[in-house]
């Protein structure tokens, strides 16, 4: 059987040492292309939609790489020291000579040794379709307005430095602790206004995609080139509705005014489980929710 151990803990303890890139960094570039069309046909007045795809490539992006990252990706694998028995003297002053200690102490043994210093490491290849549309229409109870925003990627490939295999984390998280690549992201509106009166409610819709982050309960698989091609955990998807509603004082002192009040996540819905932890969240994907459940809050705006 395998032994598998979780660098970090208290069981495997090791040291993580910060380095900005300094002099070593280098100036990131990229280029991007989209074609769109917007269009608002004279025969559905009050009608507009407007569709862009993007394709969008960065080169050389700074960022410091996550513990899975080095660990799977063989181009930042002498950036993680593995030290079955424990690092030597010489193995820890090598890594970390001249970097101040931050806090606590060191651990009596260290088991690993984590560079999580900035480097030039980020090459993305991106695309997507971006699609905005929205209808407004009178009626005798009012002005009513539905809209629709939707981000839907079709590429979102990823590699750990220039001239190494590219490999797809399209409709993952976790992989990469700096940035989500979920494929659907929606928010739908709906919207009425009455003279002084206006309710707009929102309906988030993220869709579902795989974990790969540390601490999943299924283990990613890996093609040839020992990049990360499946598996991980199933993360369900999350809708949520926001509300906001106001009325706009027509005259007096208070010409002008609004009093408003706006709730996030109406419904108190919960963010969807997920095992281990990414970009700072335990058991949520804060690149993506938000574990702070309802919130309201009423607010007023005079103009003077």
């Amino acid at each position: 059987t395998d032994t598998v151990s979780q660098a970090g803990t208290r069981a495997v303890p090791g040291i993580t040492f910060y380095r900005g890139g300094g002099k070593t960094l280098k100036p990131q570039t990229g280029n991007s292309w989209s074609v769109g069309a917007d269009l608002a046909p004279s025969f559905l007045p009050g009608f507009a939609v407007q569709i862009t795809y993007f394709n969008n490539k960065l080169k050389g992006g700074v960022l410091s790489p996550s513990v899975g990252a080095e660990v799977s990706t063989p181009a930042l694998q002498p950036k993680f020291t593995v030290c079955p028995t424990g690092c030597t003297q010489a193995q820890i002053d090598a890594k970390t000579a001249g970097l101040p200690l931050k806090s606590g102490t060191m651990p009596t043994v260290a088991y690993f040794l984590f560079d999580f210093s900035q480097a030039n490491v980020l090459y993305l290849h991106i695309g997507g379709i971006d699609l905005n549309g929205q209808y407004s229409f009178d009626t005798a109870m009012g002005t009513f307005t539905v809209g629709d925003s939707l981000t839907e990627f079709t590429r979102y490939n990823y590699a750990a430095g220039q001239g190494v295999t590219s490999f797809s984390i399209l409709n993952t998280a976790g992989y990469n602790a700096n940035f989500p690549s979920v494929q659907t992201r929606n928010r739908l509106n709906l919207g009425w206004t009455d003279s002084a009166f206006s309710i707009d409610a929102f309906v988030n819709f993220t869709g579902s995609y795989r974990m790969w982050g540390p601490g999943t309960v299924n283990p990613l698989t890996f093609d040839a080139n020992h990049n990360p091609n499946g598996g991980g955990d199933k993360v369900n998807s999350l809708t949520t509705l926001d509300l906001h509603a106001a009325y706009d004082f027509g005259g007096g002192i208070l010409g002008g005014d609004q009093i408003y009040i706006d709730a996030k996540n109406l419904f108190d819905t919960a963010p969807p489980f997920i095992q281990g932890s990414t970009a700072g969240g335990r058991g949520y994907d804060r690149t993506v929710a938000n574990p702070l459940g309802r919130v309201v809050s009423i607010g007023f705006s005079a103009k003077f």
